[in-house]
């Protein structure tokens, strides 16, 4: 009567929702076509909302990274570039 056997739930770990894939592939379909319009493209929206186009893109950058180094990487930021970048955080 069941669907699935006793001790399986169904779609396995890790696989993607077929709706949620098809909505997202079409979300990303009209944004490709979208790009192709000066007056209604991403770089058009940022120019006009700002604010609203970094808080966007503030939750695009992963907020943990797992992994393992052995080599370190110093970086260095002119004063100028500093000040740049905190202007533009700044929100």
């Amino acid at each position: 009567m069941t669907k699935f056997k006793q001790g399986n739930s169904g779609r396995p770990k890790g696989a993607v929702n077929k709706l949620h894939k098809t909505v997202k592939e079409t979300v990303l379909n009209v944004f490709n076509t979208i790009q192709g319009d000066p007056k209604h493209n991403l770089e058009a929206f940022a120019r006009k909302h700002p604010r609203e186009f970094y808080l966007i893109a503030s939750k695009l950058i992963p907020t943990e990274m797992i992994g393992t180094t052995e080599t370190i990487i110093r970086v260095t930021i002119p004063e100028e570039r500093q000040i740049e970048a905190e202007n533009i955080i700044r929100i």
